[in-house]
């Protein structure tokens, strides 16, 4: 399966809001932020969801980043970059598991 297919929304999130966001000045954190402020809150706990369990399939991460327009030099700067953006969306960590 695809990224699109196993993760819907975090595709669409990560698609829509974060390939531009260089052009605006935008942080990820601001890019977070407004995508957070534009989805119904249903939809962003659905994001969420499939962000925890992306956490845990890091063979589709390298397709998240290109999804968003980000480089990362390593997966443990994606996971951290993962991270953040479940923080922004929360405002805590994921459970541990």
């Amino acid at each position: 399966m695809s990224f699109q297919e196993l993760y819907p929304r975090l595709w669409n999130f990560f698609c829509a809001y974060f390939p531009d966001a260089d052009f605006d000045n935008l942080t990820d954190e601001a890019v977070v932020a407004r995508y957070k402020a534009d989805a119904r809150a249903s939809e962003v706990d659905r994001a969420v969801a499939e962000l925890d369990r992306l956490l845990a399939d890091a063979a589709q991460w390298e397709t998240a980043a290109d999804d968003a327009n980000r480089y990362f030099e390593t997966p443990a700067e994606m996971r951290q970059w993962l991270l953040m953006v479940r923080k922004e969306l929360t405002g805590s960590a994921p459970p541990l598991t």
